[in-house]
Order: C-alpha cells, then structure tokens, then sequence
C-alpha cells in the first residue's frame, strides 16, 4: 500500500475510552504558504502537557494532556487525555475525556510545556493529511512543522 494510504484520518474521540494509539510522525519543513489555501479544513489549537517519568514509585510513564480547539466556525472544545507507554511492544495508550474552560486552564497552570499551532487537513481520497504549523512569537509560523497520521494496527497494507 502507498504511504499515502497510511494517513486515514481519526477524528479526536472524547469518549472515555481506552483506545491503542498507533501513530506515524514526520517533521520538515514547510515555507509555501499559498499551498495551505488548498487544506479542506482548518483548526488553532493551544496545548499544554506533563510528563510523567517511570519511576519506582508509579507503574509506567506517559503524560497528562489538555487541549483546546477553536475551529474555523469558532467552535470550541477541550479534551483532557491521559496516555501511558505498556512496556510489551511499547504500546501508547490514551484515554480522552471531555473537559472544561476551567479544566483547561487548571491543567495549563502546572503544566510546564505547551504550544499554540495551526493544523490544516488535506484530504487524499480516503486519506487525510493533517498538518501542523506552530505560530512564532511575530504571530506567523516556524518553517519546521509536523505531519502525522493515526492508523487503527500496526500493520497498515
């Protein structure tokens, strides 16, 4: 199967559910601003993050995620997601939940990393490509951006 086949698109679940995260990443760069006309959607996000190390006091490591997201229409939604690394076969897995403005908030007070970016979709046929500018402190985007895809298995053909 084509690299284009890997990227189906999963829309954020918030359901409360404990769902295997299996992902793809990659990193460039990114400086034709005109190509982002094309994107058949786009969303600002503002994120805030902790980790959590595997020590000899808990059972594993992963983090503690918030997120807000504003889309074109000037929706907003907050999902708080917690995600855990199983030692067997490094597994990621997450559990979103709904939150609030205040939950939000809370979280982004402890958390000692976070970003504000932009993610754009560019739909493939079936595919989604779903990449994410980071806004610089002058309000436009670092040329470095992230693109990546969540498949359902491991094993995408």
């Amino acid at each position: 199967m084509s690299l284009l086949r890997r990227f189906l698109s999963l829309e954020e679940a918030s359901d409360g559910k404990a769902n295997k995260e299996i992902e793809f990443e990659f990193y460039g760069r990114f400086t034709n601003l005109e190509a982002l006309q094309k994107a058949s959607s786009k969303e600002s996000q503002e994120q805030w993050e902790i980790q959590i190390p595997k020590t000899d006091q808990n059972a594993g490591k992963g983090r503690l995620r918030v997120r807000k997201t504003t889309t074109s229409d000037g929706d907003v939604k907050y999902i708080q997601t917690t995600k855990s690394i199983l030692k067997k076969n490094n597994d990621r897995i997450e559990v979103p939940i709904p939150t609030t403005e205040d939950g939000f908030t809370q979280l982004k007070i402890l958390a000692p990393a976070g970003m504000i970016k932009d993610r754009f979709c560019f739909p493939v046929g079936d595919v989604v490509f779903e990449l994410d500018l980071y806004i610089n402190p002058e309000g436009g985007y670092h040329e470095w951006c992230k693109d990546d895809g969540e498949v359902k298995e491991k094993s995408v053909q």
